[in-house]
């Protein structure tokens, strides 16, 4: 495997050293969460892929009439579904023929190798493996298409430096609505130059590369036929963050790297004290030996905005009259909800507390425990700095010691956001949106690529190693199920998931998972993070499978792909 970044090693270098290699095999490129893939054969570009340049396919798929408004509709949704290169879809579906659009094919090879060429930065790495003749199609010079990809971005860069900035938005003017005679491409671009997209919108969208729509641009905006300026759905320029204004989440990250970098639960404790001092206004540490308060220590702004500790009286009661204090002093799970009429904090002469509260086990030796009383004015926010907080805390004190048990004055489902209204989304849901696909390992990727890249290897070594991957397992089930491959019967183990889906559309679908980015293979705390939780699943996989043979389970190849998946959760967080 041949691998590096684009910063070292040029786009044009690149796909010009991987021709002269005359290796058949694919360099898959990714940047943030972009990715594309190049197929190398005999020296030239068999085939190419990316999200945009499959939408423009469809696209001109759709406008020459190829398909369709129901087989759009049908083909987007199994590519949305499945993840696969469209060229695989249409193999599979029988919608067209293949022969029948080579113009097509061909946009979305040049798409791709122009997107490569804008790239300033991204993780590449070629893996020598077989293609699949099907989804090879008409052989590309890659010479040629390197000139001509180095030559139209060096134009499409100039065009976005004379217009200032690609967020300006298309107004058509009045010569723009009286246009004739013009090219399918400057029509494209006044149709869409209504006052809501933007330059990159347009340039990005549509059936055309991204070259051709942007020289129609051009030509239009010199005969005055539209013109930019800002509009409020456009997006804004990034503009630089004032120095020393600090944002909540980067506040919640700042203390979450000292908290992992802590040597010792007590200096964890402090770091996570101090998160509070900067971000609520009132909180209580608490020092209890057996049920009674030993020593109670109040954090307060006074009214300059000075942060003050004042030890408070010991109270005339201990943890007996408050259930909900002594809860989390005898589990030692935190308690995160709505706020209630405390005993304790009454016995303190505390004014009764407002909105949302948390009580965090800070731990303790014996008889002695530490507890943190925090409030927060009115319903937390969401995200806010209490939902943070729990964040933090379970960096000191994992929620899973202990079960979870809401107590009586808990709202209902109290640590997790609030149901939205209509129309509206929670934290919860946004996070989960942003996350389009989950990346795999290189290593699986590589080694089931070579499996399936071998005539001599058996199904059986495919799926063992397709199992060391929750993200490649979760995606082959997921697909399996989809509109495009389902037959009523859904598909619960990967075995099934193999032999439904076939080799072919296996490698497709690998090979475009590899097109995410990939958790670095390094000593930093993602990549050693996502590197454990790869293998914990693993483990807690094959543990699943051998509880499902000793209690004579109908299906231990389900139970491994229960254990494998269980902590998903986890690796979108990281």
């Amino acid at each position: 495997m041949f691998k590096g970044d684009l910063t070292r090693f040029s786009p044009g270098d690149l796909l010009s050293f991987l021709s002269h290699l005359n290796q058949e095999g694919v360099l898959t490129v990714n940047r943030a969460d972009e990715g594309l893939n190049v197929h190398f054969q005999q020296g030239f570009v068999a085939a190419a892929h990316s999200e945009q340049a499959d939408a423009k396919m469809l696209e001109a798929l759709r406008a020459g009439g190829v398909i369709s408004a129901d087989q759009f509709t049908d083909l987007d949704q199994a590519r949305r579904e499945t993840g696969l290169p469209l060229r695989q879809i249409l193999i599979d579906s029988g919608e067209v023929d293949l022969d029948e659009i080579q113009p097509t094919l061909i946009i979305g090879v040049h798409e791709t190798i122009f997107q490569l060429f804008t790239w300033g930065s991204g993780d590449f790495q070629f893996n020598e493996v077989s293609l699949d003749q099907s989804a090879a199609g008409q052989m590309f010079d890659c010479t040629a298409l390197t000139l001509d990809a180095a030559r139209q971005v060096d134009e499409y860069l100039e065009f976005l430096r004379n217009i200032a900035s690609e967020n300006m938005v298309l107004f058509r003017t009045q010569a723009g609505q009286q246009a004739a005679d013009c090219s399918d491409e400057v029509r494209y671009v006044l149709h869409e130059a209504g006052g809501e997209k933007t330059v990159r919108q347009v340039v990005t969208g549509g059936p055309f590369t991204s070259f051709a729509t942007a020289k129609a641009m051009e030509e239009a905006l010199q005969k005055k036929w539209f013109e930019l300026r800002p509009g409020r759905n456009a997006a804004p320029e990034p503009v630089a963050e004032p120095i020393g204004e600090e944002s909540l989440f980067l506040s919640y990250k700042r203390s979450t790297l000292k908290v992992l970098q802590a040597e010792g639960k007590q200096k964890q404790i402090g770091e996570l004290i101090g998160y509070c001092r900067d971000n609520f206004d009132y909180f209580i540490l608490f020092d209890f030996k057996q049920n009674s308060v030993v020593r109670s220590l109040r954090f307060q702004r006074d009214e300059e905005g000075r942060r003050l500790g004042v030890e408070l009286p010991s109270p005339d009661c201990g943890l007996e009259s408050d259930g909900t204090f002594r809860f989390v002093r005898e589990s030692q799970v935190p308690f995160f909800g709505e706020a209630f009429d405390s005993p304790l904090l009454k016995a303190l002469g505390e004014p009764a507390p407002v909105g949302d509260c948390a009580i965090i086990p800070l731990g303790g030796k014996g008889d002695k425990a530490y507890l943190l009383y925090v409030a927060a004015d009115g319903a937390a926010q969401v995200p806010g700095p209490l939902h943070y907080l729990e964040m933090i805390s379970w960096l000191i004190h994992s929620p899973h010691e202990g079960k979870q048990v809401q107590a009586a004055p808990v709202r209902e489902a109290e640590n997790t956001a609030p149901a939205s209204a209509p129309g509206k989304t929670t934290a919860a849901e946004a996070m989960i949106a942003a996350v389009n696909e989950l990346p795999p390992m290189p290593q699986v990727v590589s080694q089931v690529m070579e499996l399936l890249s071998d005539p001599n290897s058996q199904r059986s070594d495919m799926i063992k190693a397709l199992s060391r991957d929750p993200a490649l397992v979760a995606r082959l089930i997921r697909v399996s199920n989809s509109a495009l491959y389902g037959r009523g019967e859904e598909t619960t183990s990967l075995g099934q998931a193999v032999v439904r889906l076939g080799a072919n559309t296996v490698r497709s679908l690998v090979m475009a998972a590899s097109m995410r980015s990939l958790f670095p293979l390094d000593d930093t705390n993602t990549g050693v993070w996502g590197q454990a939780l790869w293998q914990h699943a693993v483990e807690c996989g094959l543990a699943s499978r051998q509880v499902a043979l000793a209690t004579n389970y109908a299906d231990p190849e389900e139970a491994f792909v229960a254990g494998v998946l269980h902590d998903m959760g986890k690796v979108v967080i990281l």
